[in-house]
Protein backbone atom coordinates (compact mmCIF):
# COMPACT_ATOMS: atom_id res chain seq x y z
CA UNK A 1 0.00 0.00 0.00
CA UNK A 2 1.32 3.34 -1.33
CA UNK A 3 -0.45 5.49 1.15
CA UNK A 4 1.76 8.96 2.04
CA UNK A 5 1.40 10.35 -1.97
CA UNK A 6 -1.53 12.52 -2.80
CA UNK A 7 -2.13 12.14 -6.53
CA UNK A 8 -4.59 14.46 -8.37
CA UNK A 9 -7.29 12.88 -10.69
CA UNK A 10 -5.22 13.05 -13.83
CA UNK A 11 -2.43 11.61 -11.90
CA UNK A 12 -4.49 8.68 -10.72
CA UNK A 13 -6.00 8.06 -14.13
CA UNK A 14 -2.32 7.77 -15.41
CA UNK A 15 -1.72 5.62 -13.17
CA UNK A 16 -4.49 3.40 -13.35
CA UNK A 17 -3.87 3.17 -17.19
CA UNK A 18 -0.11 2.07 -16.35
CA UNK A 19 -0.60 -0.44 -14.30
CA UNK A 20 -3.19 -1.98 -16.91
CA UNK A 21 -1.28 -2.02 -19.56
CA UNK A 22 1.87 -3.49 -17.11
CA UNK A 23 -0.87 -5.73 -15.99
CA UNK A 24 -1.19 -6.88 -19.69
CA UNK A 25 2.55 -6.88 -20.37
CA UNK A 26 3.62 -9.16 -17.22
CA UNK A 27 -0.14 -10.88 -16.64
CA UNK A 28 1.29 -10.41 -12.67
CA UNK A 29 0.11 -7.00 -10.84
CA UNK A 30 -3.46 -5.36 -11.20
CA UNK A 31 -4.81 -2.34 -9.45
CA UNK A 32 -7.03 -3.23 -6.89
CA UNK A 33 -8.17 -0.15 -4.95
CA UNK A 34 -7.16 3.72 -5.14
CA UNK A 35 -8.96 5.33 -2.10
CA UNK A 36 -9.49 8.97 -1.04
CA UNK A 37 -8.06 10.60 2.11
CA UNK A 38 -10.99 8.97 3.68
CA UNK A 39 -9.96 5.57 3.00
CA UNK A 40 -12.89 4.78 0.44
CA UNK A 41 -12.18 3.21 -2.74
CA UNK A 42 -13.45 5.33 -5.37
CA UNK A 43 -11.76 4.09 -7.91
CA UNK A 44 -13.51 0.76 -8.31
CA UNK A 45 -16.58 3.23 -8.44
CA UNK A 46 -15.97 6.58 -9.90
CA UNK A 47 -12.85 8.84 -10.20
CA UNK A 48 -14.82 12.00 -8.71
CA UNK A 49 -14.18 12.07 -4.93
CA UNK A 50 -11.38 15.00 -5.02
CA UNK A 51 -7.75 13.85 -3.85
CA UNK A 52 -6.40 10.40 -3.82
CA UNK A 53 -4.17 8.90 -0.83
CA UNK A 54 -2.45 5.52 -2.50
CA UNK A 55 -3.31 2.69 -4.53
CA UNK A 56 -3.07 -1.25 -3.11
CA UNK A 57 -1.42 -3.15 -5.50
CA UNK A 58 -1.64 -7.29 -5.37
CA UNK A 59 0.66 -9.29 -7.31
CA UNK A 60 -0.52 -12.30 -9.35
CA UNK A 61 -4.25 -11.89 -7.74
CA UNK A 62 -6.95 -10.18 -10.21
CA UNK A 63 -10.10 -7.92 -9.07
CA UNK A 64 -13.04 -9.68 -8.71
CA UNK A 65 -15.77 -7.97 -6.57
CA UNK A 66 -15.76 -4.90 -3.79
CA UNK A 67 -17.72 -6.88 -0.37
CA UNK A 68 -19.08 -4.51 2.48
CA UNK A 69 -18.03 -3.87 5.75
CA UNK A 70 -18.22 -7.47 8.02
CA UNK A 71 -17.70 -7.52 11.99
CA UNK A 72 -16.78 -11.25 10.42
CA UNK A 73 -13.66 -10.58 8.19
CA UNK A 74 -13.46 -6.79 7.78
CA UNK A 75 -10.49 -4.89 9.48
CA UNK A 76 -9.91 -1.33 10.59
CA UNK A 77 -8.69 -0.96 6.30
CA UNK A 78 -9.89 -2.45 3.21
CA UNK A 79 -8.05 -5.45 3.05
CA UNK A 80 -7.99 -7.45 0.19
CA UNK A 81 -9.67 -10.97 0.06
CA UNK A 82 -9.58 -13.74 -1.99
CA UNK A 83 -9.38 -11.41 -4.84
CA UNK A 84 -11.93 -8.77 -3.83
CA UNK A 85 -11.90 -5.42 -1.59
CA UNK A 86 -13.26 -6.05 2.01
CA UNK A 87 -14.13 -2.64 2.97
CA UNK A 88 -12.61 -1.75 6.54
CA UNK A 89 -14.83 -0.94 9.33
CA UNK A 90 -13.21 2.56 9.39
CA UNK A 91 -16.21 3.55 6.91
CA UNK A 92 -19.38 2.83 9.56
CA UNK A 93 -19.68 5.90 10.33
CA UNK A 94 -18.69 6.97 14.11
CA UNK A 95 -17.17 3.86 15.10
CA UNK A 96 -13.88 4.30 16.73
CA UNK A 97 -10.70 2.69 15.92
CA UNK A 98 -10.04 1.02 19.36
CA UNK A 99 -13.34 -0.50 19.02
CA UNK A 100 -12.33 -2.43 15.33
CA UNK A 101 -9.19 -3.06 17.28
CA UNK A 102 -11.45 -5.00 19.68
CA UNK A 103 -13.09 -6.96 17.46
CA UNK A 104 -10.11 -7.83 15.40
CA UNK A 105 -9.00 -8.85 18.79
CA UNK A 106 -11.86 -11.21 19.57
CA UNK A 107 -12.40 -12.59 16.15
CA UNK A 108 -9.09 -14.01 16.43
CA UNK A 109 -9.62 -16.66 19.26
CA UNK A 110 -12.76 -17.71 17.38
CA UNK A 111 -15.85 -16.88 15.49
CA UNK A 112 -18.85 -14.79 16.80
CA UNK A 113 -22.17 -16.83 17.44
CA UNK A 114 -24.17 -14.04 17.45
CA UNK A 115 -24.53 -10.10 18.23
CA UNK A 116 -24.51 -10.54 21.64
CA UNK A 117 -21.53 -12.70 21.77
CA UNK A 118 -19.60 -10.02 19.44
CA UNK A 119 -20.49 -7.39 21.93
CA UNK A 120 -19.34 -9.56 24.67
CA UNK A 121 -15.94 -10.59 23.77
CA UNK A 122 -15.19 -7.15 22.04
CA UNK A 123 -16.57 -5.16 25.02
CA UNK A 124 -18.40 -3.11 22.62
CA UNK A 125 -20.83 -0.57 23.72
CA UNK A 126 -24.76 -0.24 22.74
CA UNK A 127 -23.63 2.67 20.69
CA UNK A 128 -20.68 1.14 18.81
CA UNK A 129 -23.46 -2.34 17.97
CA UNK A 130 -26.43 0.53 16.51
CA UNK A 131 -23.58 1.61 14.57
CA UNK A 132 -22.68 -1.53 13.15
CA UNK A 133 -26.63 -2.67 12.03
CA UNK A 134 -27.20 1.00 10.86
CA UNK A 135 -23.88 -0.17 8.25
CA UNK A 136 -25.28 -3.37 7.75
CA UNK A 137 -21.73 -4.99 9.13
CA UNK A 138 -23.52 -7.66 11.53
CA UNK A 139 -25.77 -9.46 8.48
CA UNK A 140 -23.79 -12.90 8.53
CA UNK A 141 -24.66 -12.84 12.14
CA UNK A 142 -28.30 -11.01 12.52
CA UNK A 143 -29.73 -11.18 8.90
CA UNK A 144 -31.06 -8.25 7.44
CA UNK A 145 -30.88 -4.74 8.63
CA UNK A 146 -34.10 -4.68 10.63
CA UNK A 147 -32.92 -7.72 12.63
CA UNK A 148 -29.72 -6.30 13.04
CA UNK A 149 -30.71 -2.95 14.57
CA UNK A 150 -33.59 -4.95 16.81
CA UNK A 151 -31.01 -6.96 17.88
CA UNK A 152 -28.18 -4.09 18.70
CA UNK A 153 -30.80 -1.99 20.78
CA UNK A 154 -30.96 -5.08 22.97
CA UNK A 155 -27.13 -5.18 23.80
CA UNK A 156 -26.60 -3.02 26.76
CA UNK A 157 -24.25 -2.94 29.49
CA UNK A 158 -24.33 -5.70 31.63
CA UNK A 159 -23.55 -5.85 35.87
CA UNK A 160 -20.66 -7.32 36.73
CA UNK A 161 -21.58 -10.80 38.07
CA UNK A 162 -23.39 -11.08 34.54
CA UNK A 163 -20.43 -10.38 32.65
CA UNK A 164 -19.36 -13.45 30.17
CA UNK A 165 -22.82 -15.01 30.56
CA UNK A 166 -24.72 -14.67 27.36
CA UNK A 167 -28.33 -13.90 28.55
CA UNK A 168 -31.26 -15.20 26.20
CA UNK A 169 -33.68 -13.11 24.56
CA UNK A 170 -36.20 -14.38 22.24
CA UNK A 171 -35.82 -13.59 18.59
CA UNK A 172 -38.40 -11.43 16.90
CA UNK A 173 -39.27 -12.25 12.86
CA UNK A 174 -38.86 -8.80 11.07
CA UNK A 175 -39.95 -7.43 7.11
CA UNK A 176 -36.84 -7.09 5.17
CA UNK A 177 -36.29 -3.25 4.15
CA UNK A 178 -36.53 -2.50 0.58
CA UNK A 179 -33.53 -2.21 -1.45
CA UNK A 180 -34.28 1.64 -1.31
CA UNK A 181 -34.45 1.72 2.27
CA UNK A 182 -31.29 -0.61 2.41
CA UNK A 183 -29.21 1.94 0.02
CA UNK A 184 -30.33 4.90 2.17
CA UNK A 185 -29.07 3.54 5.44
CA UNK A 186 -26.10 2.71 3.26
CA UNK A 187 -25.37 6.73 2.45
CA UNK A 188 -26.14 7.21 5.72
CA UNK A 189 -23.65 5.04 7.61
CA UNK A 190 -20.78 4.86 5.48
CA UNK A 191 -21.23 7.42 2.63
CA UNK A 192 -21.56 4.69 -0.53
CA UNK A 193 -23.37 1.65 -1.52
CA UNK A 194 -22.93 -1.38 -2.90
CA UNK A 195 -26.14 -2.07 -4.02
CA UNK A 196 -27.97 -0.39 -7.10
CA UNK A 197 -27.08 3.16 -8.59
CA UNK A 198 -29.76 5.22 -6.59
CA UNK A 199 -30.59 6.18 -9.95
CA UNK A 200 -31.23 2.79 -11.19
CA UNK A 201 -34.17 2.87 -8.56
CA UNK A 202 -35.48 6.12 -9.17
CA UNK A 203 -35.48 5.69 -13.30
CA UNK A 204 -38.97 4.13 -13.27
CA UNK A 205 -39.93 7.28 -11.80
CA UNK A 206 -37.89 9.68 -14.40
CA UNK A 207 -39.21 11.04 -17.81
CA UNK A 208 -38.09 9.02 -20.66
CA UNK A 209 -36.48 11.92 -21.72
CA UNK A 210 -33.68 11.79 -19.24
CA UNK A 211 -30.96 10.04 -20.75
CA UNK A 212 -28.38 7.98 -19.10
CA UNK A 213 -24.50 8.94 -19.42
CA UNK A 214 -24.13 5.93 -21.56
CA UNK A 215 -26.91 6.67 -23.92
CA UNK A 216 -25.39 10.16 -24.42
CA UNK A 217 -22.18 9.54 -24.99
CA UNK A 218 -23.84 7.77 -28.33
CA UNK A 219 -24.89 10.92 -29.69
CA UNK A 220 -24.01 13.03 -32.50
CA UNK A 221 -22.28 16.14 -31.78
CA UNK A 222 -24.68 18.97 -31.41
CA UNK A 223 -27.46 16.83 -30.71
CA UNK A 224 -29.98 18.35 -28.53
CA UNK A 225 -30.20 16.38 -25.41
CA UNK A 226 -31.23 15.94 -21.41
CA UNK A 227 -29.45 14.00 -18.80
CA UNK A 228 -29.80 13.53 -15.13
CA UNK A 229 -28.25 12.47 -12.34
CA UNK A 230 -26.72 12.85 -8.91
CA UNK A 231 -24.44 16.33 -8.20
CA UNK A 232 -20.81 14.49 -7.11
CA UNK A 233 -19.16 17.83 -8.36
CA UNK A 234 -19.32 21.20 -8.74
CA UNK A 235 -16.49 24.22 -9.62
CA UNK A 236 -15.92 27.47 -11.31
CA UNK A 237 -12.58 28.11 -12.07
CA UNK A 238 -10.61 31.42 -11.33
CA UNK A 239 -9.57 30.79 -14.67
CA UNK A 240 -13.06 29.96 -16.19
CA UNK A 241 -14.59 34.01 -16.48
CA UNK A 242 -17.89 32.81 -14.62
CA UNK A 243 -18.28 28.87 -15.97
CA UNK A 244 -19.65 26.45 -14.09
CA UNK A 245 -18.92 23.20 -14.02
CA UNK A 246 -21.22 20.38 -13.16
CA UNK A 247 -20.54 16.77 -12.64
CA UNK A 248 -23.79 14.38 -12.42
CA UNK A 249 -23.32 10.61 -11.45
CA UNK A 250 -26.56 8.02 -12.62
CA UNK A 251 -25.97 4.04 -12.85
CA UNK A 252 -24.22 4.35 -16.14
CA UNK A 253 -21.56 6.80 -15.59
CA UNK A 254 -20.78 10.72 -15.47
CA UNK A 255 -22.00 13.52 -17.13
CA UNK A 256 -19.93 16.70 -17.66
CA UNK A 257 -21.97 19.52 -17.62
CA UNK A 258 -20.64 23.28 -18.58
CA UNK A 259 -23.11 26.19 -17.16
CA UNK A 260 -22.47 29.47 -18.96
CA UNK A 261 -22.36 32.83 -16.61
CA UNK A 262 -25.84 33.80 -18.10
CA UNK A 263 -27.16 30.43 -17.18
CA UNK A 264 -25.49 30.71 -13.47
CA UNK A 265 -27.31 34.76 -12.96
CA UNK A 266 -30.50 33.06 -14.15
CA UNK A 267 -30.51 29.68 -12.31
CA UNK A 268 -28.14 30.41 -9.48
CA UNK A 269 -30.03 28.83 -6.71
CA UNK A 270 -30.65 25.34 -8.67
CA UNK A 271 -27.26 25.32 -9.77
CA UNK A 272 -25.78 25.61 -5.85
CA UNK A 273 -28.27 23.54 -4.32
CA UNK A 274 -29.81 20.27 -6.16
CA UNK A 275 -28.60 17.43 -5.38
CA UNK A 276 -30.19 15.38 -8.07
CA UNK A 277 -30.44 17.73 -11.11
CA UNK A 278 -31.78 17.33 -14.68
CA UNK A 279 -30.31 19.29 -17.23
CA UNK A 280 -32.05 20.46 -20.54
CA UNK A 281 -28.98 21.40 -23.51
CA UNK A 282 -26.95 20.48 -26.39
CA UNK A 283 -24.21 17.97 -26.55
CA UNK A 284 -20.76 18.45 -27.33
CA UNK A 285 -18.20 15.77 -28.50
CA UNK A 286 -15.05 15.15 -30.28
CA UNK A 287 -15.71 11.24 -30.73
CA UNK A 288 -13.93 10.50 -27.67
CA UNK A 289 -14.93 13.26 -24.68
CA UNK A 290 -18.55 14.74 -24.26
CA UNK A 291 -20.32 17.38 -22.35
CA UNK A 292 -23.65 18.51 -21.95
CA UNK A 293 -24.10 22.49 -22.23
CA UNK A 294 -26.48 23.42 -20.39
CA UNK A 295 -29.62 25.45 -21.38
CA UNK A 296 -31.73 24.90 -18.56
CA UNK A 297 -31.62 23.14 -15.14
CA UNK A 298 -34.09 21.50 -12.94
CA UNK A 299 -34.00 20.53 -9.29
CA UNK A 300 -35.38 17.09 -8.58
CA UNK A 301 -33.85 16.87 -5.30
CA UNK A 302 -37.19 15.54 -3.95
CA UNK A 303 -36.83 12.44 -5.69
CA UNK A 304 -33.94 11.34 -3.12
CA UNK A 305 -36.35 11.53 -0.37
CA UNK A 306 -34.47 10.59 2.74
CA UNK A 307 -31.36 9.92 1.07
CA UNK A 308 -28.27 11.52 1.75
CA UNK A 309 -25.52 12.84 -0.59
CA UNK A 310 -22.66 15.30 -0.60
CA UNK A 311 -20.79 17.06 -3.92
CA UNK A 312 -17.46 18.55 -3.65
CA UNK A 313 -17.85 22.37 -4.54
CA UNK A 314 -15.14 24.35 -5.49
CA UNK A 315 -16.24 27.89 -6.37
Amino acid sequence: MINKNVLSLSDAEFLLDAAQKKSEEFGGIHVICIADDAGYPIALRRLDKGKVTGVQIAENKAFTAVLPPDVRSSAWDSTLEDGAVRLGLRLVRGLGREAARRIEAARADGDFDDPVDLARRAALAGSDMRLLAAADALRGLAGHRRQQVWQAAAVHALPPLLRGAAPAEPVLELDAPSEGEDVVFDYAATGLSLRRHPLALLRERLHPRWLRAAQLAALPDGSRARACGLVTLRQQPETARGTTFVSLEDETGVVQVICWKSLRERQRQVLLRARLMAVAGRWQTDGAVGSLLAERLFDLTPLLGELPTASRDFH
